[in-house]
């Protein structure tokens, strides 16, 4: 098991913590839980630590990360979800159809609690903390990986924050049985409580889709153009 924390800006590190599954308790039905040593994750909350020094991360190149220290402790309530549909049914779960599975039971999800990086304590509040919350799953990842989301959106109408909505877009190369799908995308657009599906997996919506992306200085730059019957 790793776990994984870390930060962007000036301050930004990725930090990994790995346990022997001898030292993973998993709980597999509800309420699902996953916990080793201090570091825990269940659908209501998480906490835990990471700590890695300057040495060990430049003697193991192969723990692929910086130095420093984060610890948390933060509740999450989940408020809107997206299911990709019958594409990670039971059925294809069983077979293995698809080279890797992807559920979202929190697109726009809230956090509160604190987090302490490098020393310093950030206090997480619901009402600013646009989180999120899914699972990927199978053999292995997609590759190249595309993934976009935000639900700190604002109405180029009004101009005003919008409050209940959120977008979700993933894929980039999935694979089915052995067969590659270069350029698919599946996505969700919830707007202020109505949701617009655009999923390559559901063939009888014909959905089409358009995108690239690019960097500046300072930026990533993507733009996706989306379509189909319904």
């Amino acid at each position: 098991l790793m776990v994984k924390v870390g930060a962007w800006g000036e301050d930004h590190a990725q930090l990994h913590r790995f346990f022997g599954w001898n030292k993973v308790k998993v709980e597999g039905k509800a309420p699902f839980s996953i916990e080793a040593d201090d570091c825990f994750l269940s659908e209501t909350e998480t906490h835990g630590s990471v700590a890695v020094s300057k040495e060990d991360s430049t003697a193991h190149p192969e723990y692929m990360c910086e130095s420093g220290t984060m610890e948390w402790r933060l509740k999450i309530e989940k408020k809107i979800p997206f299911n990709v549909g019958y594409g990670a049914s039971k059925l294809f779960r069983f077979l293995q159809l698809f080279e890797m599975f992807w559920h979202v039971e929190g697109m726009k999800t809230f956090y509160e609690g604190e987090v302490i990086y490098n020393g310093k304590k950030y206090i997480v509040k619901k009402e600013n903390s646009y989180g999120y919350a899914d699972k990927n799953w199978g053999k292995n990842f997609t590759s190249p990986w595309v993934w976009l989301s935000s639900n700190h959106l604002v109405s180029k109408v009004t101009g005003k924050k919008l409050e209940n909505s959120v977008f979700d877009i993933g894929g980039g190369r999935p694979k089915v049985g052995f067969i590659s799908l270069p350029r698919k995308l599946l996505s969700a657009f919830y707007y202020e409580g109505q949701c617009f599906e655009f999923n390559f997996s559901k063939f009888w919506t014909n959905t089409r889709t358009e995108f690239n992306g690019y960097e500046t200085e300072d930026k990533i730059i993507w733009h996706v153009e989306q379509k189909n019957l319904e």
